[in-house]
């Protein structure tokens, strides 16, 4: 029953809770689908009101971009300055950054030229 109602939503399935579609050649990942803390991954919680999976609480960018997995076909988007490390990040480090200037980032630059985001621990700026 889920998966039909993904499927008829323009969602394929990704994994147990969440959903997305194929955009050209990306893979674009939808906010996990829960109904109880136990649908969504260890790190995240339910909000019961809008049934979606949240990051932990100090996440100051869009929810979507916390630990969204792939973006194309073996590719994850690691977002910064996000006041939280983002699971989709190899290291800790600015050159393992995607995105450096996400709304609610304290970057407002790009990554590759962006001297805000420490350089050791991207989820914060110096």
């Amino acid at each position: 029953m889920k998966l039909q109602a993904l499927l008829l939503l323009g969602c394929l399935p990704l994994g147990a809770v969440a959903c997305g579609a194929m955009i050209g050649n990306d893979y674009v990942v939808s906010e996990a689908v829960c109904s109880l803390d136990e649908d969504c991954p260890s790190h995240e919680t339910c909000d019961l009101a809008t049934k979606r999976c949240q990051p932990p609480k100090g996440w100051t960018c869009d929810a979507r971009y916390y630990d969204e997995g792939k973006q194309g076909p073996s590719r994850l988007a690691c977002d910064c300055g996000c006041g939280l490390p983002d699971p989709d990040c190899a290291d800790g480090s600015l050159a393992a950054c995607d995105y450096c200037d996400d709304a609610g980032s304290c970057s407002f630059r790009p990554c590759s030229n962006d001297p805000s985001i420490a350089p050791k621990n991207n989820a914060t700026c110096e």
